[in-house]
């Protein structure tokens, strides 16, 4: 008898165990639903793609390594998890791909935009999130682009950057200075967002196999494009952004994209003003204004910013030759008599104008090349 209560002490035991496992299991489960991980394990030099339920300080250590081993690169490019043109210029940097980009959407829904480090408790940073979150899903290039990907704009100090952006994937993450955010305007907010997508993968995407093939022959160093305006030379050396000065020179299926993707959006805005009180006639000409500031630095300064407070004089020129350029573009274009009236006057290079005043206080506060 005593044999077999020891036996079934012990199956009761078994079971239970076996229970609490299973009870362990599902919390896990539970606590974890849709956080899954893209991984890429090596074994004995063999590239696996696989899906793995990892503690978040494992991956985004991970994706570092693989960020920063070229061979890594090489697979990433192949599988489409690196934009081209990052792979191109190799401006992956250390930790850029976030763990929290890495989460795939658990309905398998995409065009989905989401905000990180963000104050919820702070009603401004929660209106302007609004704003911005419904003038991208109001902006057509936009939807089209997120139409196989998910977004999420998280703010970010970085003392080299104002703004970055990564796609792995299905997934396109956009950094931004806190500090940007919470000081300016939410039409000079998705200026800058208008220029990390419009600028990078959302043009790449949708440039044809000869239209890169001729931006590689163009990024060559010894290929000049004169800009009459100051007479200087626009031309990549290896230490600016190919795809900025293909943005910022007419002609360029780059510059076409960019271009169009902020009328579209400020067209957005101008159907969404009545929806919130950080969409209106103000931020509207702060896009523009920010389009061509952006842009007009590229110009005077062949993408080297940090030189900007030198060449203000310079960059006024281009401002003010980007705006009659804007104005021709707007020919027969829908709201084309609204956008004329909220398109900025011209500009003066004085350090206290409005363009001066804004291009300053980038330069000054990030160490951008």
């Amino acid at each position: 008898m005593c044999r077999y209560a020891d036996r079934e002490n012990v199956a009761k035991r078994t079971l239970f165990q076996v229970f609490l496992a299973f009870l362990l299991l599902a919390i896990f489960l539970r606590i974890c639903q849709g956080k899954w991980f893209i991984c890429k394990v090596y074994v004995f030099d063999f590239h696996l793609l696989v899906l793995m339920k990892l503690g978040v300080d494992v991956v985004d250590k991970y994706s570092e390594y693989l960020l920063n081993n070229t061979k890594s690169k090489d697979y990433l490019k192949k599988t489409n998890l690196l934009s081209m043109s990052e792979y191109k210029q190799g401006q992956m940097s250390t930790g850029s791909l976030d763990k929290t980009n890495l989460y795939l959407n658990e309905e398998g829904k995409y065009g989905n935009i989401r905000f990180a480090n963000i104050s919820y408790s702070n009603p401004l940073h929660v209106e302007k999130i609004n704003a911005v979150k419904l003038i991208l899903e109001s902006t057509e290039a936009i939807t089209h682009f997120l139409r196989d990907k998910n977004a999420l704009i998280k703010l970010k100090d970085d003392k080299n950057n104002l703004a970055t952006v990564v796609v792995a994937g299905g997934q396109v993450q956009v950094t931004l200075s806190p500090w940007f955010f919470e000081t300016q305007s939410v039409g000079k907010i998705v200026g800058i967002i208008a220029h990390e997508l419009a600028v990078h993968p959302l043009a790449s995407e949708k440039l044809t196999e000869l239209q890169r093939e001729t931006e590689k022959i163009n990024t060559g160093v010894n290929v000049r494009k004169k800009i009459d305006l100051t007479n200087d030379v626009i031309f990549y050396d290896g230490k600016n952004n190919a795809d900025h000065l293909f943005a910022a020179t007419g002609g360029n299926p780059r510059y076409e994209i960019y271009q169009q993707t902020v009328y579209e959006m400020a067209v957005a805005m101008l159907r969404n003003v009545n929806k919130s009180s950080c969409i209106n006639e103000r931020n509207i000409s702060d896009l523009i204004f920010s389009y061509f500031s952006d842009t007009a630095t590229i110009l005077a300064t062949n993408d080297h910013k940090d030189k900007a407070v030198e060449k203000l004089e310079k960059i006024a020129i281009s401002f003010n030759w980007l705006r009659k350029e804007w104005l021709i573009f707007l020919v027969g274009k829908e709201e084309e008599t609204l956008l004329r009236k909220l398109t900025p006057q011209k500009q003066c290079g004085e350090r206290t104008s409005p363009l001066g005043d804004f291009v300053s206080s980038v330069t000054l506060r990030f160490k951008q090349k």
